[in-house]
């Protein structure tokens, strides 16, 4: 009968975890200065870029007072993966906007950011 061994799975060890979120922290505030520059290559209109802004700001500024009771809650895991979903609207509005001329678009990217970006931050 073969014994049972703990071996350790290299993607679950703690340096490949540490890894994985220091790249992410590494990047994220480039793709946000990169995202809430430049408004769809220039072809939103500044008012638009400033609104969506705004939006993203002021959500991930009231999600971060709150967002240690969810980590607390359901732990940092599930406090990064919920945090940096987020990030894939924001990214996306701006090719939208291009296509389709979908305002509403830019706004619910941006408050899905600031509602995600919170969570991410704080894991």
């Amino acid at each position: 009968m073969p014994s049972m061994e703990n071996k350790r799975i290299w993607y679950r060890t703690t340096f490949f975890n540490l890894t994985i979120v220091g790249i992410a922290a590494f990047v994220a505030p480039g793709l946000y200065n990169a995202l809430a520059s430049t408004g769809a290559g220039g072809a939103q209109t500044p008012y638009l870029v400033m609104a969506g802004n705004v939006i993203l700001d002021m959500l991930m500024f009231a999600v971060c007072f709150f967002a240690s009771m969810f980590s607390n809650r359901f732990g940092l895991k599930t406090t990064f993966v919920v945090g940096t979903t987020g990030y894939a609207y924001v990214s996306i509005s701006p090719q939208s906007f291009l296509r389709f001329g979908t305002e509403w678009f830019v706004y619910f990217g941006s408050a899905c950011c600031g509602l995600s970006a919170g969570l991410f931050w704080a894991a």
